[in-house]
């Protein structure tokens, strides 16, 4: 391939890969339309994946079935890459005539399913020629000048930063009209109090959850010269979006709380129903007394098991009126998905491994807790790198792993909680 292709290639992948400005432009007469876009993102805001494809192992039907699953779990494109990582080789060659009809099929596929597609190539390693490089002149040569000396400058020019923090808290900063978007992240794997300043005045600052959606005014907050302060808790590794959007019409409330101060006052220790598919070699159903790490059971079938597994309990719970209930997982490997007397109240991936129940819903006696949890494949392939072949229940190109590897931990590790904190103050539905 000539280089201008290849320069093209990667340049068309950055192009496809990137969110079209016209899809984030937000109206000035529509001020909730980041909101609908934050809830519901368009098809072009739609996260990619890389698809890879490794020596040469590629078929009409696999690329296909890739593409449909692509399609079901709301990826908006995929960047195609063809790597070479040494397994034994399949039947399509590299840019041949048979590896240009089924990329030009994937990318007809990829087209009628509505997904992107783009591809990469990689100009090889930076020491080869023309570039030349090593690890001593990459580190030499910095493209960025020092973030303090550019601190210095602005702040001798009466430029006051774009974000403080008292706490080692990630940001990124986008302005809209009429509209500012911090994304807030504590990197940290501990809970973190903050008090945060932001280059914004005037404006009612927000909490947006990126991964229930919620949101709700920040009312806790306070003006000084040129910056908006506002009090801010993030759980470990949690990170969310302050917006400023509307007017500051109301003054700070000192008593009010931006988060709520959640207490546990439930923890849910009756023996739990566990129900794993036998298809991958679980029990149909195993009654756990509390709750544990598949990987430390003595069973085989458990603790070699990958694949999903739903937890079954009931409980009592008297909520204390006037407050709202959280559900809370402790933590989970690797995720779950929770329903609540016959409620489907969504999925938890990550930390703080908590959702708002919806009120009405949890009752005084009686309450059931399904929680489905799925782990990774890992330990089923650390237990199949022993069998022989025709004992496996995966198959796999490449197996990297040895029968002596530690397993991973897996399942709902709990404690699973139910907790309780003042409701927060919802936005003006009129803005």
């Amino acid at each position: 391939i000539s280089r201008r292709s290849v320069l093209k290639s990667m340049a068309l992948g950055v192009v496809a890969a990137g969110v079209p400005p016209e899809t984030l432009s937000l109206q000035p007469d529509d001020p909730d339309m980041a909101f609908q876009q934050f809830v519901h993102p368009p098809d072009d805001a739609r996260p990619w994946v890389y698809w890879y494809f490794m020596d040469g192992n590629l078929t009409r039907e696999g690329m296909e079935a890739d593409l449909a699953a692509m399609k079901r779990a709301g990826i908006g494109g995929a960047i195609y890459l063809e790597v070479g990582i040494g397994i034994p080789p399949g039947p399509v060659e590299f840019m041949s005539p048979s590896w240009q009809q089924l990329l030009g099929h994937a990318f007809s596929v990829a087209d009628q399913l509505g997904l992107q597609m783009a591809l990469a190539a990689g100009p090889g390693p930076y020491n080869m020629p023309p570039w030349n490089l090593n690890d001593t002149n990459i580190e030499q040569q910095d493209i960025y000048p020092s973030y303090a000396v550019t601190a210095e400058i602005l702040q001798r020019m009466g430029i006051p930063s774009d974000f403080e923090s008292d706490a080692p808290l990630r940001y990124i900063h986008r302005t809209e009209p009429g509209m500012e978007f911090y994304f807030i992240a504590n990197g940290e794997p501990a809970p973190c109090g903050a008090t945060c300043r932001f280059r914004v005045t005037d404006l009612q600052p927000e909490w947006w959850d990126p991964l229930t959606g919620e949101r709700h005014d920040l009312p806790q907050f306070s003006q000084i010269g040129s910056q908006t302060e506002i009090p801010l808790h993030l759980e470990s590794l949690q990170s969310g979006f302050v917006v400023f959007r509307k007017p500051a019409t109301a003054a700070s409330s000192p008593l009010a709380q931006n988060f709520p101060s959640l207490q546990t006052i439930l923890t849910l220790n009756r023996p739990w129903v566990v129900a794993f598919d036998p298809h991958w070699g679980g029990p149909a159903k195993i009654t756990f007394p509390q709750l544990e790490d598949w990987s430390r059971r003595p069973e085989p079938g458990i603790r070699n098991y990958s694949g999903k597994a739903t937890y079954t309990t009931t409980f009592d719970c008297a909520l204390p009126p006037g407050l709202r209930a959280y559900l809370s997982l402790g933590r989970v490997a690797v995720i779950a998905s929770i329903k609540l007397n016959g409620a489907d109240l969504g999925v938890l991936w990550c930390m703080p491994w908590r959702m708002a129940i919806p009120e009405n819903l949890l009752r005084p006696s009686n309450n059931t807790l399904q929680i489905t949890v799925a782990n990774l494949w890992v330990n089923r392939l650390i237990a199949d790198s022993g069998l022989p072949a025709d004992q496996r229940l995966t198959w796999i190109t490449g197996n990297p792993f040895h029968p002596q590897e530690p397993l991973l931990e897996s399942g709902l590790l709990g404690p699973v909680t139910i907790q309780v904190g003042s409701p927060v103050q919802q936005p003006d539905p009129n803005h």
